[in-house]
C-alpha cells in the first residue's frame, strides 16, 4: 500500500486519550491491567507526527501494540503527567533527562525524536522585525528572550560561544511561555528570542529574521523519546516495537513529504502557511543522542546550579532490545 493511499484514519481517533484523561478513572482498573497501553505524552509540535503516521498506517497494531497519545499543552503539563504516573513515555529533551534524574524521577532516552538538519533546525535565534543586527556579536548589550534552565537556553549559550561571546554579554531574559515570547519578538518589544520550530517559521512569516540556529552545532539534538526507568525494565519488548514502528513511520514520511505535511496541518501541528514554506520533514531512524552532547548539557546545568550531580550517560540513554535479542557485534 503506497503512502499516498494511506493515512486515512481520522485524527480524532488519535486524540481519544485526551477524552480518557478528562474522564479520569472511568474505565475499570481490571481492564487496564488486562491490556495496558503504552501511554505517550506529547506536545503540539512536529515530534508527534511519526506517532500519528504509525497509528494511521497500522504500524503499532501490526507490532501488537496499544498506544495512547496524551496531548499536553506545555512541557510543564507533560511533566505533571509524568509525576502523576499517567504517562509511560514522552517526547522530551536531553536537558530534561538530566533534571528528571536529579529530581528522583529517572527517564531513559531510547531514541532521537528529531535532530537538526541543514535547512531544518529545531531552534532558531530570531531577530525582531526591523532589527539591524547582522552577526551574533551585534547583540551585545541587547535583550534575548528564552526559557531559563532548558534546552532552549543551552542552544543560546552554544550559539554565543560559537561567536566567542560569554552569556553575560547579552541580557538573557526569562520568558518561559512560548506564546508570550513569540509576541514580544514579532511585536518588536525585545531584540531577539530563541524560538523552536515550527513556531520559528511562523515568526519569520510574521517579519522576524533568522540570525543563527543549532544546525552547525551538530552532533546535536533537541528532542528524544524517553520512558520512565520502571517501564524500560518491565516492558522492553513493547518499547523496542514502539521504536521500530517510529522508524517505519519515518520512512513513510520521507517517501511522501507532501502527504506528511498535509497530515501535520490536519493534526494542527503546522499552520497551512508554515507547511507551504517547507518542502520536507526529516526524521532520524534508530539513533541515540550523542554522549558528548548529553554530558556537556549535564555539566552546563551543574555549573548553572540547576543540579548538584549529573547521572551517568548510561543511566540516561540506552538502546532497548526485546528480551533474548542478540547484540550487534
Amino acid at each position: 500500500m503506497s503512502a499516498r493511499n494511506s493515512w486515512r484514519r481520522p485524527v480524532g481517533a488519535l486524540v481519544l486519550a485526551a477524552v480518557l484523561m478528562a474522564c479520569g478513572g472511568c474505565r475499570p482498573a481490571t481492564a487496564e491491567r488486562a491490556a495496558a497501553p503504552l501511554r505517550i505524552g506529547v506536545l503540539p509540535d512536529l515530534d508527534t507526527l511519526p506517532m500519528l503516521v504509525a497509528e494511521r498506517e497500522g504500524f503499532f497494531a501490526e507490532a501488537g501494540l496499544r498506544v495512547e497519545i496524551l496531548h499536553a499543552a506545555s512541557a510543564a503539563e507533560r511533566d505533571q503527567l509524568l509525576q502523576a504516573g499517567r504517562i509511560d513515555g514522552m517526547v522530551t529533551d536531553p536537558a530534561a533527562l538530566v533534571l528528571y534524574h536529579a529530581g528522583g524521577l529517572p527517564v531513559t532516552a531510547v531514541r532521537h525524536s528529531r535532530v537538526p538538519q541543514p535547512g531544518q533546525p529545531q531552534f532558531r535565534l530570531l531577530l525582531a522585525p526591523g532589527a539591524t543586527a547582522q552577526r551574533l556579536e551585534d547583540l551585545r548589550g541587547q535583550a534575548v528572550a528564552t526559557s531559563i534552565g532548558t534546552i532552549a537556553e543551552y542552544v543560546l549559550h552554544r550559539l554565543l560561544a560559537s561567536a566567542g561571546m560569554a552569556p553575560d554579554e547579552v541580557t538573557i531574559t526569562a520568558v518561559p511561555a512560548l506564546p508570550a515570547r513569540y509576541a514580544l519578538l514579532t511585536e518588536g518589544r525585545i531584540a531577539a528570542a530563541v524560538i523552536p520550530e515550527p513556531l520559528a517559521t511562523q515568526a519569520v512569516l510574521a517579519g522576524a529574521r533568522p540570525l543563527a540556529d543549532e544546525v552547525d552545532q551538530r552532533p546535536f539534538c533537541c528532542s528524544v523519546i524517553g520512558f520512565r526507568d520502571a517501564v524500560v525494565s518491565a516492558r522492553p519488548a513493547e518499547i523496542a516495537a514502539f521504536v521500530a514502528s517510529l522508524d517505519r513511520a519515518a520512512a513513510a514520511i520521507h517517501a511522501d513529504p507532501p502527504r506528511a505535511l498535509s497530515l501535520a496541518v490536519e493534526a494542527r501541528l503546522l499552520s497551512p502557511e508554515c507547511a507551504a514554506a517547507m518542502t520536507r520533514l526529516d526524521y532520524p531512524s534508530g539513533s541515540l543522542p550523542d554522549r558528548a552532547l548529553v554530558e556537556a548539557i549535564g555539566a552546563w546545568l551543574k555549573a548553572q546550579g540547576r543540579v548538584r550531580e549529573v547521572a551517568p550517560f548510561e543511566a540516561m540513554v540506552r538502546a532497548v532490545s526485546p528480551p533474548g535479542a542478540r547484540a550487534t557485534p
